[in-house]
């Protein structure tokens, strides 16, 4: 008689204290970089918040769209690949919340926003 295996589950995928605290401390030095070079350049560090983050929103949306064209057309062969694309949708909350500190700086990156620049511009005034 042939012996069954059993298949378990891999179980939950867990982080070591270690990348925990070298994550946190690279967010905070990204953190700290940031609020420096608003003293220093302000225009240049919106602009590079902004390239950062859109680079990274970019990449949650593109997932979004794969996880959804897969499961839109049932594929069955994306199954392993679709799961890293779900992964980059987790970062849509925090893109949020990115996006509402972005507006912090909108009138740093966009002319429009800049009450005093728009009313000496008769074209953003139309």
């Amino acid at each position: 008689m042939a012996q069954q295996t059993q298949i378990k589950a891999p179980g939950r995928f867990t982080i070591s204290s270690k990348t925990q605290t070298l994550s946190m401390g690279l967010m905070f030095v990204g953190a700290l970089a940031f609020a420096i070079m608003l003293f220093i350049d302000r225009e240049r560090a919106w602009h590079g918040y902004l390239t950062g983050y859109f680079y990274f929103f970019l990449l949650a949306i593109g997932g979004l769209f794969f996880t959804s064209i897969q499961h839109l057309t049932s594929a069955g062969w994306s199954v392993n690949v679709r799961r890293f694309s779900e992964s980059f949708t987790a970062y849509l909350p925090i893109a949020f919340v990115g996006g509402l500190i972005l507006l912090l700086g909108g009138h740093d990156l966009y002319e429009w926003m800049d009450k005093a620049h728009v009313a000496s511009d008769t074209i953003l005034q139309k």
